[in-house]
């Protein structure tokens, strides 16, 4: 980089050569003295933000550990423990606001109900959430831009700074009335994580949060989030204890509670064999556990990303084969034979796989060469790759609508965010009308049929097997009633 001086001796150079003299021609040098010599300190600052081991600013940090689908740890709240004796029945949900103070509020880490027991003794301890700030807690309608990365906004479409780790996730699951009930998704920081896990019966995949600059978050659904389902966000501002008058725990009252002092027998910390009386106080707090230290993140977000790749289950081996082959496949899913089945030999793991558009199929060569380099992880299984069975569909639907619009590409973005290429799914067919009948400017749904040469039952729904997926294209019959 060049100081001053040398970039101010070189503009005099270029004004003498050109004979340009007095009092103008200094003063233009050394305004433009000073703009160069700041935009050398500008274009070498802008350059070293963009490296994650060389950038100052947090918000630089951060930006570029989420290039790597790093989440750099936001912190989480003090704990406020209360030793709670119910004076009638309680009932409050995660996150619920418990205690609302001037300076302070109070809000649930886990769901509670207690009712009277007849003793005056019995205790529940509570753990709560401390935080100076009210809960966030947003809802909205997911849309196409976000169906791959949702944004925790305002109103106003700004991000929402600061979340704590302290984040609950819900999503809708429309029926065929149009309505849906809100299912709870588990939430994790970690990508590998986010990767391996999936949507069961049993259990839902699990919801990625990437932190963003600000401490904002971006929210991550594995195959991305349904279009036009509902997305609700409850997240807990970061507070520390700083600044909270701790004298104002005793001063702390809950309606249908009343908080006691407790006394128990504990081991002695320096005999223990022998034992000690240990007295807890009505309300007790862990601090916060503070966001990550600046200093530490490189080395942290590097070493994540050596590791995502690390086969743990059955489930890394399929994530790891998208991988591989992320130049030829769509999306693929896999299940585990435990007896023999479909003329294949029981404990093999099966991969299905959509090609990409216009990608070119995946050769037994490098099938093979797959699994030699990965199949030793699965000492006593077997590997096996397929392309999965695309069943074409032809959708005629009569629509009714309020006025001469199309709904075209509505309709394809419903098809394709819901029920195109997707594995093994369940198709509903009412489901499909539901959320077409919801778009605007439909007034109703006169008629849809679905043709198929494939021997399933779209009309009365089914569930595809792990090999399967549908195309369904659609062709639609406008009648227009103002």
């Amino acid at each position: 980089m060049k100081s001053k001086d040398e970039i101010r001796q070189e503009l005099l150079g270029i004004a003498d050569s050109y004979h340009m003299r007095g009092e103008a021609v200094e003063m233009l040098v050394e305004l433009v003295t000073y703009a160069l010599f700041h935009e050398q300190i500008a274009i070498a600052s802008t350059a070293k933000e963009m490296s994650l081991t060389d950038a100052a600013l947090m918000s630089s940090k951060i930006a570029q550990c989420a290039n790597v689908m790093y989440s750099v740890f936001r912190g989480r709240n003090p704990r406020v423990y209360l030793n709670a004796h119910f004076d009638s029945n309680f009932k409050k949900d995660k996150f619920d606001v418990i205690y609302e103070g001037s300076t302070f509020n109070l809000f649930m880490a886990e769901p509670v109900s207690g009712s009277p027991d007849g003793t005056e003794d019995s205790v529940q301890t509570i753990e709560t959430i401390l935080s100076k700030y009210d809960l966030v807690d947003n809802t909205d309608t997911i849309r196409v831009e976000s169906r791959y990365g949702y944004e925790l906004t305002d109103n106003n479409g700004n991000t929402i700074d600061d979340i704590s780790d302290d984040l609950q996730v819900f999503l809708s699951d429309v029926d065929s009335s149009g309505s849906g009930k809100m299912t709870e998704y588990p939430v994790t920081r970690l990508f590998c994580d986010h990767a391996k896990s999936y949507d069961s019966k049993d259990s839902k995949s699990l919801i990625f949060a990437l932190t963003i600059p600000g401490y904002g978050v971006r929210l991550f659904k594995k195959g991305g989030f349904p279009v036009g389902s509902t997305i609700r966000v409850r997240g807990i501002v970061y507070s520390s204890m700083n600044g909270v008058n701790t004298a104002l725990f005793s001063r702390i009252s809950i309606p249908g509670i009343t908080l006691k002092r407790t006394t128990m027998e504990a081991p002695d910390p320096d005999d223990p064999m022998q034992t000690i009386i240990q007295t807890t106080e009505p309300v007790t707090y862990d601090p916060e556990i503070e966001r990550q230290d600046i200093s530490t993140i490189p080395y942290e977000a590097n070493y994540a990303g050596r590791v995502n790749h690390e086969i743990q289950s059955n489930s890394d081996v399929n994530y790891l084969f998208s991988e591989v082959f992320i130049s030829k496949v769509e999306s693929s899913t896999f299940d585990f034979l435990r007896k023999d089945r479909d003329g294949v030999e029981a404990d093999t793991i099966r991969i299905f796989y959509i090609r990409k558009p216009n990608a070119k199929e995946i050769t037994p060569t490098e099938v093979a060469n797959f699994v030699d380099n990965y199949g030793p992880y699965f000492l006593d299984k077997n590997i096996q790759i397929k392309e999965a069975d695309k069943i074409e569909v032809d959708m005629e639907l009569n629509v009714v609508v309020d006025q001469s619009e199309t709904i075209i590409d509505d309709v394809e973005s419903i098809l394709e965010s819901t029920f195109n290429g997707k594995l093994g799914t369940t198709f509903n067919k009412e489901l499909l009308k539901a959320m077409i009948s919801k778009l605007e400017h439909v007034k109703y749904i006169k008629s849809l049929e679905l043709r198929t040469s494939a021997d399933i039952d779209l009309n009365g729904g089914c569930v595809l097997a792990t090999g399967q997926y549908l195309k369904i294209e659609p062709q639609i019959n406008y009648i227009v009633e103002i």
